[in-house]
């Protein structure tokens, strides 16, 4: 996606999307402000291009952005700040949360927990460790 202000709407309609697709509706506002502020974040502090990507597995729902640049996202939480709440904001919203570096750049990643996951999924279940069959 370009790295423009209006990619972060478009980032959350694309995101609802697949919160419906996978029967999640109820995890659609947390997640959406995680991905905006992710994204965002992307698109002031990185280089183009931004790349969302989600996954949904466990009862975890795994939000990352991908950017060009190679700088570590700091977290900054400053009554007197302007802005810079993002993180922050990502990191009371989420169960984990971090970034790691990826060969053209950096991932930043949100791990949620997203509740009735396994009511989503038609005739399920569940092998000894866990996994679904």
């Amino acid at each position: 996606m370009p790295p423009e202000a209006r990619a972060v709407a478009a980032v959350r309609h694309t995101l609802a999307a697949a919160l419906a697709t996978w029967g999640l509706r109820e995890a659609l506002c947390d997640a959406s402000v995680v991905t905006s502020e992710l994204v965002t974040n992307a698109i002031r502090h990185a280089r183009p291009d931004i790349e969302l990507h989600t996954a949904l597995g466990r009862g975890l729902l795994l939000i990352e952005v991908r950017d060009a640049s190679t700088t570590p996202p700091v977290m900054t939480l400053s009554p007197e700040a302007l802005g810079g709440m993002g993180l922050p904001v990502v990191h009371a919203l989420s169960r984990d949360y971090g970034w790691t570096p990826v060969r053209q750049g950096k991932c930043v990643w949100a791990l949620m927990t997203v509740r009735n996951y396994l009511k989503t999924l038609p005739n399920h279940e569940l092998d000894a460790a866990g996994e679904l069959r």
